[in-house]
């Protein structure tokens, strides 16, 4: 009977201790491109989705480094996201 209760408080005792517990993970997407002496500024957003439509934005950009950000926006499957760069 020891060893039920044992066993029991064991089981209660795992679930409290948060083993499996969702953490909540905080996930930043982060660019700065320079081409030839125009730089884009570095920018930084909480979520995919907003990166790949600040890649497409020009004036954000300062109308820099469109190559490289294309590059970045497709490597990132941003496609999926906002549609055609």
């Amino acid at each position: 009977m020891n060893l039920v209760k044992l066993i029991f408080f064991g089981g209660v005792l795992f679930q409290l201790s948060g083993c499996g517990s969702s953490e909540t993970k905080s996930e930043s997407y982060t660019y700065q491109f320079d081409l030839n002496g125009c730089e884009t500024g570095q920018h930084q957003f909480s979520a995919l989705k907003q990166m790949c439509e600040a890649l497409k934005d020009d004036e954000l950009n300062k109308f820099c480094a469109l190559s490289l950000r294309e590059n970045h926006y497709n490597s990132n499957n941003c496609v999926s996201l906002t549609g055609q760069f």
